[in-house]
């Protein structure tokens, strides 16, 4: 008789439609966090505002951490060797120190990393050593 549907009662949908709403409002906080969270680098143009930002931001999560060397790659392959600022010694020697502690804080934490920040990161990597 019924076609082959069945009847849901009133508390089942009532249920679903109230676990559908707590999981759409957590998904908006998750959402609006990471907003707050991801570390924007689009006005870094030179290899130490990158590194700068990113030991200022509060979270770095693998998402931001990809992020940071997505853009190092980018940097270091589209500088123009003529017109690049040389570093001071001084300079030189902070952000080798820097990017040393990004690197062990980037081995450490791979176990967190999902597959995209996972590739992303070690394809920036890899074109940074290339």
């Amino acid at each position: 008789g019924s076609g082959g549907k069945r009847k849901h009662d009133d508390t089942t949908t009532s249920d679903a439609s109230d676990n559908r709403r707590q999981c759409n409002k957590h998904q908006y906080e998750i959402t609006c966090l990471n907003k707050t969270r991801f570390l924007n680098l689009d006005d870094c143009v030179r290899i130490d505002q990158v590194i700068k930002k990113s030991f200022e931001h509060e979270h770095l999560s693998p998402r931001n951490i990809a992020a940071v060397w997505t853009r190092l790659s980018r940097l270091i392959a589209s500088s123009n060797h003529s017109q690049r600022e040389y570093p001071t010694q001084q300079q030189h020697k902070e952000l080798d120190r820097d990017l040393g502690i990004l690197l062990t804080r980037t081995i450490d934490g791979l176990k967190w990393y999902g597959p995209v920040q996972l590739r992303q990161t070690s394809l920036s990597m890899a074109k940074i050593i290339k």
